[in-house]
């Protein structure tokens, strides 16, 4: 993915032949003493997620059924790193922050936070 920077919230999706998605909302997610919690994907077909963890450096496992660790997730994002997925409207993504050092569960801190973008 890469964004085209003409004013337009537009994401261009290269595997497909650069078929561009608008971006249909958005929203941060304050990590601030939570561990885990879910973002239901409404009026588009792609999330992309980006990370933030400035206070505690905490990582984020990411996948599609609740209870999700450092063992089961989908996928694992670090400190300003972006995960986009292709999904159906109406598909419930979890998260649960991690510790970098003890690969269990945490709060997040007061710095951190997840930022969601949705593209039709």
């Amino acid at each position: 993915m890469i964004e085209v920077k003409n004013g337009l919230p537009v994401a261009v999706h290269n595997v497909s032949g650069g078929c561009a998605r608008m971006r249909v909302g958005g929203f941060p997610v304050p990590l601030n003493n939570v561990e885990s919690g879910t973002i239901e994907v409404a009026g588009g077909t792609q999330i992309r997620l980006l990370l933030s963890a400035r206070s505690t450096g905490c990582i984020l496992a990411i996948g599609f059924s609740s209870g999700v660790s450092y063992t089961n997730a989908a996928w694992i994002c670090i400190d300003m790193e972006t995960v986009t997925l292709d999904v159906p409207e109406g598909t419930v993504i979890h998260f649960t922050c991690i510790d970098q050092s003890t690969l269990i569960a945490t709060e997040g801190g007061a710095s951190d936070m997840l930022f969601v973008s949705i593209y039709g």
